[in-house]
């Protein structure tokens, strides 16, 4: 079997879920948590400027199956699609973080404008350089990933959620992030139509 004893590399590619729940028991519950939160997790003050819902990763006191879960982005872990694409943001930036914001000015009713009030725009060190570009080859020459979640036995509606994360890059070769997340589907396929579409946008181009 493929994912049987895979590399990261592999891992990542066929999202084996087996891989990363035994990098997930080797670091231990505390190590990854902290390290989801410097991408992000955990933070309840995020505010671009308006605040944004809090992604969550739990923090210790897991059993080896809920860890397991959690590695895979399973169990108690939620993530809103802004927090998927600031962690594909860190990856296009060769492992730097950017303060992300959605308003770069406001007009008012006199026809003034206002820049809101963000953190100051210098980006902070996430992941070694050479550590990002790894994980950015090993995305593979469309730069991108797709998986599909079932939903809960019984759930109402659909039958799962469907994520898209991609890298795609503006005319002037600018990288953009994007993630899609569309519930009560069967199926990555429309998310992933939904992500090559925006991909079409940044690059100026039209697809059918």
């Amino acid at each position: 079997m493929p994912c049987e004893n895979a590399t990261l590399r592999t891992a990542l590619r066929l999202s084996c879920a087996n891989v990363f729940a035994r990098v997930a028991a080797d670091l231990g519950a505390d190590t990854l948590a902290a390290t989801a939160e410097t991408f992000g997790f955990n933070d309840d003050a995020l505010a671009v400027p308006v605040r944004a819902a809090q992604s969550a990763f739990p923090r210790g006191g897991r059993s080896q199956k809920q860890l397991a879960a959690a590695a895979n982005g399973l169990g108690d872990v939620t993530a809103t699609p802004l927090q998927a694409a600031r962690i594909m943001a860190v990856i296009a930036a060769g492992g730097k973080q950017l303060h992300p914001h959605l308003v770069d000015h406001v007009t008012g009713a006199d026809g003034a404008t206002k820049t809101p009030t963000v953190p100051p725009g210098t980006p902070s060190r996430v992941l070694r350089q050479d550590t990002a570009e790894q994980l950015r080859s090993a995305l593979g020459p469309s730069e991108t990933r797709s998986t599909w979640v079932a939903a809960p036995q019984g759930a109402h509606g659909g039958t799962g959620t469907a994520w898209t994360v991609s890298l795609a890059r503006t005319a002037d070769g600018r990288p953009v992030a994007i993630a899609v997340c569309v519930t009560d589907v069967d199926g990555t396929a429309p998310a992933m139509r939904v992500a090559e579409l925006m991909g079409e946008a940044t690059r100026g181009t039209t697809g059918s």
